[in-house]
């Protein structure tokens, strides 16, 4: 570990070197991982950075393919050690950056491989567009399902509304049938828009979900 924490320092300094003051890189190795967009990397001054991959989004660990994405990531970052090109710092206080395994971007791997979105929102980047397109059309990953999963914002919005509902603040906004069980879910579900096999429905079709209630 101390040798590794060594070497480290070196590449560290050396790479430093060559930054602007604007930038800043991280050279370390990854202990951690909370999903297929979010790691926590070890550095030589044994700091721990949260990392936040920029331009792309994943799915949940509580959503379909959250898990599937997250075990795809640990076999792309091998013995774990990476360089972070960091562009800023998000509001929960993570930094936001890209990621490389060697010369691997892994953002642009992910997106490529079907395993996270372009996240539109916050990125203008052709070539993860670019990238999701080429995975969707090749039915990559998650996209080999005939029904992919609820964009990982949609499923935090609708965590954020059953909350709501529970709290009495808002309505059910929508409904989705499980097309394999026949169980229909509302939009305060964990299971809306969130199983294999499914559709948009209308409030009284198929059976109520035990859970929320349909």
């Amino acid at each position: 570990m101390t040798k590794w924490l060594t070497a480290l320092a070196i590449v560290s300094t050396s790479l430093s070197c060559n930054l602007s003051a604007q930038e800043k890189q991280i050279v370390g190795k990854v202990v951690k991982i909370a999903d297929a967009d979010t790691i926590t990397v070890l550095d030589a001054d044994k700091t721990q950075h949260r990392i936040r991959f920029e331009g792309i989004d994943a799915p949940e660990r509580g959503q379909a393919y959250g898990a599937k994405a997250t075990d795809a990531l640990k076999a792309a970052l091998g013995d774990g050690n990476v360089v972070v090109k960091v562009k800023e710092t998000d509001r929960y206080g993570r930094l936001v950056g890209t990621v490389y395994v060697g010369e691997k971007n892994l953002s642009q791997w992910l997106v490529a491989s079907g395993w996270a979105w372009h996240y539109k929102a916050y990125s203008k980047d052709k070539k993860l567009a670019e990238l999701e397109n080429k995975a969707r059309a090749a039915k990559m990953g998650l996209w080999a399902d005939s029904t992919p999963p609820m964009a990982p914002w949609d499923y935090r919005a609708a965590g954020r509304q059953r909350q709501a509902v529970k709290k009495g603040e808002a309505a059910p906004v929508g409904w989705w049938l499980n097309t394999s069980s026949k169980a229909r879910h509302n939009s305060t579900c964990r299971y809306y828009q969130n199983t294999a096999k499914g559709r948009a429905c209308k409030d009284d079709e198929g059976k109520a979900c035990g859970i929320c209630g349909g």
